[in-house]
């Protein structure tokens, strides 16, 4: 499934371009269709139904429950290792003081880029958000991105647990409607509907002749991907059915969005050859790494290359610009290093550690029918 790799890689993309549009041109309007280039909240949406896709659709295809079981053992140790290297990595930022974000933030204008990495750091509470605040409490203060990483864990296991209760059940389409109904205004809708995909293009054979339907409900997932809170905010009907809010991400458009964009994706073969091209499976493979990592890059190299060239007279636009094309290749290179050092690793590790409980859980259960002699 190298075009799902090549979607999510370019999800990633679109995060890094939207936080570097957030930190540089912190005024600019949103555009509709326009804005897809820098869809931060929809891209992180796609995530989320692609890891409900992705997470089950091996049980759908083999029917085989320990896929479910040995995913949800594994969650946590397979996501931990890039976590806990990234935070202890902003940690070692900090105390060199190497971030230059407050000072840029104070030139550009920017109060986001002004609000990170203002605390009193420590290697105990470093640590202890990367082995549970992340994951429970929503911790994100030594990278702001792994907001996202509470829905990312508990997310997936309430996939896992909803195949395994409903997975084959005939009235299994009522399930994923009340489901639907429960999850409506929150991220974890996504990984509902990606596991409803998993289910229908796994027990379902589409004809040729859905295809020009597909490519509709992909434009059509655009065209609400690309819409904002200005957007809608006096669309009365629109905020009813959404339960929107001002100011706040449009969680609901964007994950039905996300879930149309993937249901394209996985229908159009047209779309599936260009994502699986290698730019966007590269990107994919190194996708969690550079989500994690892009803004230390930002803070650091990013700030501190655009404050050496405006402060020596250098122009905005030509200080950002060049700012931007040096963190390019340092945010892939620190990718790139993470995922083959301790990303990938960390997925082997967490394979061993479930095949090591596998055994000695059967181990146990042999010993213990044993006969006393």
């Amino acid at each position: 499934m190298g075009y799902l790799d090549g979607l999510r890689g370019l999800a990633a993309a679109i995060v890094v371009i939207h936080h570097f549009v957030q930190a540089f041109l912190p005024g600019m309007k949103e555009i509709p269709l326009l804005n897809l280039l820098y869809a931060g909240n929809l891209s992180v949406c796609i995530f989320f139904v692609l890891s409900g896709y992705v997470l089950t659709y091996r049980y759908f295809k083999t029917g085989d429950q320990e896929t479910l079981v040995s995913g949800a053992v594994r969650r946590y140790p397979r996501l931990l290792p890039p976590v806990l290297i990234t935070i202890l990595l902003a940690l070692v930022l900090m105390n060199l003081s190497l971030f230059s974000n407050i000072q840029a933030g104070e030139v550009i204008g920017s109060e986001w880029l002004q609000g990170f990495w203002t605390f009193n750091s420590s290697f105990p509470d470093a640590i202890g958000e990367a082995l549970w605040g992340v994951w429970f409490n929503g911790e994100n203060s030594y990278d702001c991105v792994m907001w996202t990483l509470t829905t990312e864990f508990t997310g997936s296991l309430i996939a896992f647990a909803f195949v395994m209760l409903f997975g084959r059940q005939p009235y299994r389409w009522i399930a994923y409607l009340i489901a639907s109904i429960y999850f409506w205004d929150s991220y974890t809708l996504g990984f509902i509907l990606g596991v409803l995909l998993a289910d229908l293009y796994h027990t379902e054979t589409p004809g040729t002749h859905a295809k020009p339907v597909y490519a509709m409900l992909l434009v059509y997932g655009l065209v609400l991907g690309s819409w904002d809170t200005i957007t809608t905010k006096n669309m009365d009907l629109i905020t009813w059915i959404f339960h929107l809010q001002n100011n706040e991400p449009l969680t609901t458009v964007h994950t039905i969005a996300a879930f149309l964009i993937t249901l394209g994706v996985l229908n159009l073969p047209q779309l599936k050859t260009i994502l699986s091209r290698r730019v966007f499976t590269y990107l994919g493979r190194i996708s969690f790494s550079m989500y994690l990592v892009h803004m230390l890059v930002l803070g650091s190299v990013t700030s501190t290359t655009f404050l050496i060239l405006h402060n020596n007279g250098v122009s905005y636009t030509v200080s950002v610009i060049t700012a931007t094309l040096i963190s390019i290749p340092v945010i892939l290179a620190a990718s790139h290093l993470i995922t083959r050092y301790i990303d990938q690793p960390g997925i082997t590790l967490s394979k061993t550690f479930y095949q090591k409980l596998k055994t000695d859980s059967h181990t146990g259960t042999r010993t213990a029918s044993l006969p006393r002699e």
